[in-house]
């Protein structure tokens, strides 16, 4: 009598287990995966949706300036420039630098932790600029203690 040959269906379904637990784990990794990466794409998302309003806000307060100190470079030499910039109800400071020019700065939040440093210096009323961006970064405050940190990588163009 001749033996018949046969698999026997133990090793099979050992070995069709383990491919199920296999695929099983790699779907379930795959999944926490990309629902990780959604999760960071829409925090940067809502992180670049606040900077960019913060710098629209930001280059309007700049236009309303540059009005402001072409008017002053068009007006007698009595011009209330700080009655000006106060008016438009902006938090700006006036300040003078060591050449004794004046620096408007002022910041525009980005988020609860961030705001957008911009400081102007006026230049003089003959020059090629009615002003000069000196500062245009971003600061982040660490905590309540009051530490602050700034990025200047921001890249911005000079105008020029």
């Amino acid at each position: 009598m001749k033996k018949k040959f046969s698999i026997g269906t133990g090793v099979p379904s050992i070995l069709m287990i383990f491919v199920v637990l296999a695929l099983t784990t790699f779907a379930v990794l795959s999944f926490t995966s990309a629902r990780a990466d959604y999760k960071l794409t829409e925090k940067n998302c809502k992180y670049i949706m606040d900077y960019y309003n913060a710098d629209k806000e930001a280059q309007t307060i700049i236009a309303s300036l540059d009005a402001i100190i072409a008017e002053k470079n068009s007006a007698s030499a009595n011009y209330d420039l700080a009655g000006k910039v106060v008016a438009l109800g902006k938090d700006i400071s006036i300040e003078t630098d060591n050449d004794g020019k004046l620096l408007l700065k002022y910041k525009v939040p980005v988020n609860e932790k961030q705001y957008l440093n911009v400081w102007l210096k006026v230049n003089e009323a003959g020059s090629k600029n009615r002003y000069s961006i000196t500062k245009y970064s971003v600061t982040q405050q660490v905590s309540d203690s009051g530490i602050e940190f700034e990025d200047e990588s921001a890249g911005w163009w000079q105008g020029n």
